[in-house]
């Protein structure tokens, strides 16, 4: 799991629902992976509530920005959880400016979410790669050259699926699986 949002331009979503196990490796989870500050800070705020969050994590967060909301919590994480977060930098502003990177987002649809049996991708790139992430970090599935990928034989639950374009751009996003 320690790089499973790495340079995922286009994901944007806040994690703090997810529960970290102990072992789970955070190094370089969140580098480059296109969560706004919103999100950022969102997760962070989250973590730092869970009496559950291991402690000990290294948290790449290189080129993401949290909000005055997130500094206490981030500060939490740091002090009394032991957690080292680095490549993150604090935005004096709220966290509610789009930017021209938000408006690229939406050039990649992942549908139908929840999906049952197959999962298309509509891009104005091409399609390298698509692979689907259970929530372990786990890699469960895999298909280049496609624009759509066969999930029926996948158990119920939620997943991570990234793709990844001829021009190097990835777009990750999750999905549910009925």
């Amino acid at each position: 799991m320690r790089d499973i949002l790495t340079s995922a331009y286009s994901f944007n979503h806040a994690l703090g629902s997810w529960n970290l196990n102990a072992e789970v490796q955070l190094m370089h989870m969140l580098s480059y992976s296109g969560m706004d500050c919103i999100n950022y800070s969102q997760t962070l705020i989250d973590w730092s509530n869970k009496s559950t969050i291991p402690s000990g994590r290294s948290l790449g967060s290189t080129n993401l920005t949290y909000g005055p909301d997130a500094v206490n919590p981030r500060n939490k994480l740091i002090s009394q959880k032991g957690w080292t977060i680095t490549g993150d930098v604090f935005s004096t502003t709220e966290c509610n400016q789009m930017s021209v990177s938000d408006v690229e987002k939406e050039k990649t649809r992942i549908y139908p979410n929840p999906v049952q049996d197959v999962l298309f991708i509509d891009s104005k790139s091409t399609i390298q790669k698509i692979e689907v992430y259970d929530v372990s970090g786990r890699l469960v599935s895999t298909k280049t050259n496609s624009k759509s990928i066969q999930v029926n034989q996948l158990p119920k639950g939620n997943y991570i699926v990234k793709t990844t374009t001829d021009k190097g751009e990835v777009y990750t996003q999750k999905i549910i699986k009925n």
